[in-house]
């Protein structure tokens, strides 16, 4: 599960539940809960540049965090390989 806010300079983020918010949304929580019960190892991925609030995602041997902060174009693969084990952060 991936889980994206944007930012920048001069661009401060409200403590609410938009998409844009530092509260997780009740779609993100409402997907984590779901991937939570039916898949024995969960991965959220963290694309944010600052601060979120993850008191909705349970710390537990299921879940796993990798926050990736703004890891440009090669994201994707940067982000496979550490998954998959081909390089260690």
């Amino acid at each position: 599960m991936t889980i994206s806010r944007r930012s920048g300079e001069g661009n401060d983020r409200p403590q609410d539940k938009s998409s844009t918010g530092t509260l997780l949304s009740d779609s993100e929580i409402a997907t984590y809960n779901a991937l939570i019960q039916y898949f024995d190892k969960v991965v959220v991925i963290l694309n944010v540049g600052s601060v979120i609030e993850l008191n909705n995602i349970e710390q537990n041997e299921k879940t796993s965090i990798l926050i990736s902060f703004l890891p440009g174009m090669e994201a994707g693969n940067a982000i496979a390989d550490v998954l998959i084990g081909k390089a260690n952060p």
